[in-house]
This record gives C-alpha cells, sequence and structure tokens, in this order.
C-alpha cells in the first residue's frame, strides 16, 4: 500500500521530527583522543603518520549508520518507528535516507567525483551552485553534515584552491591603500571613462552584485538564487561585473585605490 493510500484510509506513520535527534548523534559523539609520544618513551605497537594528510574530522566517525562515512549523507542516519494501524496496532519498521549514486563535477580539482549522497544534499547542492560551493561553506551546520568523506574533499578543494590563489597573487601588481596597508590590483583599466586600480577579485566583487541584481529581479516578478546567479555571470570577466556594477550606480571608489 503506497503512502496516499495509507493516509487515505486513515492510517499513518510516527510524525516525529528526527531532525535535532539527528544533529544531537553527531555532536555526543566521543572522539578517543590521541596518544601523543615524548622521546624515551617506550615504541608504541602502531607508529602513527608523522604528517597527516587531512587534518582530524572534529566529529570524528558515525557510531551509528556507519555506511554514511562514505558518502554525503547530510547527517541523516535510518530512523527507528511504528507504522500504526487503524486499530492502533503498532508494527515496527525502519526509515532509510533517500540514497542516490551521482558523479559530480568539482570544478576546482576538474575531475568528475563518483559520491553517494542523500537526495536533499543533491537539492542543497544544486541551490549552492555546485559541489564546490557546498563543501567550503564554512557554518557549523554544514560542517556537522559534511561528515568524514565530505570533509576530505572539502579539504582537498580548499587546498587546491589556496595554492592556485598564490600562484595567481606573484603575478599581480601591487599598492598602497589610503591605511598604509599593501594590497593586490586585481584589474587596472578604464570602466565607462573612470581609470580604476581595482583591489577586490572577481568573486569579491560578484557577491557584492548579488544583492543588486537579486532587487533587479524581484522588481520584473522573477526570483534570482544563487545557481541561477552563478549561470549568468558563468565565464564572465572582471570587466564584465565592474561595468554592471557601475550601471546600478555602485560607488566603484570603495574597491578602488
Amino acid at each position: 500500500m503506497n503512502l496516499f493510500n495509507t493516509l487515505k484510509t486513515g492510517r499513518h506513520f510516527s510524525s516525529l521530527s528526527f531532525v535535532s535527534k539527528e544533529w544531537k548523534l553527531i555532536e555526543t559523539r566521543r572522539v578517543a583522543a590521541k596518544p601523543t609520544y615524548k622521546v624515551g618513551d617506550p615504541k608504541p605497537a602502531h607508529i602513527p603518520e608523522r604528517y597527516k594528510k587531512v587534518p582530524d574530522y572534529k566529529y570524528g566517525d558515525p557510531t551509528v549508520f556507519k555506511q554514511s562515512a562514505k558518502g554525503l549523507y547530510g547527517g541523516a542516519f535510518i530512523r527507528f518507528g511504528n507504522s500504526i494501524s487503524e486499530s492502533k496496532h503498532k508494527t515496527r519498521r525502519t526509515w532509510m535516507p533517500n540514497i542516490v549514486k551521482k558523479s559530480l563535477w568539482s570544478e576546482t580539482l576538474n575531475k568528475k567525483i563518483p559520491l553517494k549522497l542523500t537526495a536533499s544534499v543533491l537539492r542543497t547542492i544544486s541551490k549552492e551552485g555546485g559541489l564546490d560551493n557546498y563543501l567550503i561553506k564554512d557554518k557549523s551546520a554544514r560542517i556537522k553534515e559534511l561528515g568524514p568523506a565530505g570533509w576530505k574533499l572539502r579539504y582537498e578543494v580548499l587546498k587546491l584552491k589556496e595554492q592556485r590563489s598564490k600562484e595567481h597573487l606573484k603575478n599581480l601588481e601591487t599598492a598602497t591603500n589610503s591605511e598604509g596597508k599593501e594590497v593586490y590590483i586585481f584589474y587596472n583599466g578604464t570602466i565607462n571613462g573612470k581609470a580604476l586600480r581595482i583591489t577586490k577579485s572577481k568573486n569579491s566583487l560578484l557577491n557584492l552584485l548579488y544583492p543588486l541584481e537579486k532587487i533587479e529581479q524581484k522588481a520584473d516578478g522573477h526570483v534570482l538564487t544563487r545557481r541561477l546567479y552563478s549561470d549568468m555571470y558563468y565565464g564572465a570577466s572582471i570587466e564584465d561585473v565592474l561595468s554592471k556594477l557601475d550601471q546600478y550606480n555602485f560607488d566603484l571608489s570603495t574597491v578602488s585605490v
């Protein structure tokens, strides 16, 4: 019997909220303290790695529903409850998360990554505008739901982003701002007759442009999501973004020296 027929005949399932319980299962995990060794201590049975490839995950490995350590499950666990009939007879049952297999593209790693993930996480990734944006978000709730597999992917993405950023900054011109600090010049040119030396990166400028575009789209009766916004300006140059900001009468002097 499907869910529609079940509800139609008066039968129902337990409607308890499991969200708080799932977060509690993550937050209350007991992570064993790593032993520290000093000179003169006896040789341990297991010699730890000298250098860790990935920093330790704060919440450790899951103790309930252990397969969630191998994918992006968003903190979801197997659920237990009762099916309740019309005569109030309870039958014990379980609910499994809606798990799908997908290969998602990582722009930073420049490859497809095969993953097991829940449908809700897949929707969140779509809203965030891609796998990389989902992984690098630094809110505490996002860190909790990443799990060990997501934490490892996050580290790989952030590490490569940092390396590329350092290589890119080496080739940039520098200047001194009004506070006497040395800043990088990301754009040196003219926008609509205005000579500019921009000290903000393209991504920072896009973050400034987003609320302006959102207001404009709302006035036209449209809803602009982050994903649609990312698609709109995918491949746009920093000149395009600056021109758009100027069209909205944004004071570009605040981002230049």
